[in-house]
């Protein structure tokens, strides 16, 4: 949460598990609300954003316009697909 801000900045990271293959074809879907603190929180917007692409080991800077009834604005996201390491059983001799 980012308080009194009309341009909040957010420093998070989110894992999201699968193969480079599934990820490519596959849509993040980001909903961005106010913070109310005596009522509901309210939607400032939707965007989808194509992961079509992500790369191995190289961020990708990704840029949606917010849409709705009450939308302005737009989110700015990085996303790089990382290989997990390999476990043990796949590196045993």
């Amino acid at each position: 949460m980012v308080k009194k801000s009309l341009s909040p900045s957010w420093n998070e990271l989110h894992d999201f598990r699968g193969t480079l293959g599934s990820m490519r074809s596959s849509t993040l879907a980001i909903t961005v609300y106010d913070h109310d603190g005596l009522s509901f929180n309210d939607s400032l917007g939707e965007a989808s954003v194509s992961l079509t692409a992500l790369s191995a080991g190289k961020t990708e800077e990704v840029t949606a316009t917010l849409e709705g009834k009450k939308a302005t604005g737009e989110v700015t996201i990085g996303v790089e697909w990382v290989a997990d390491p390999p476990t043990a059983a796949e590196t045993a001799v």
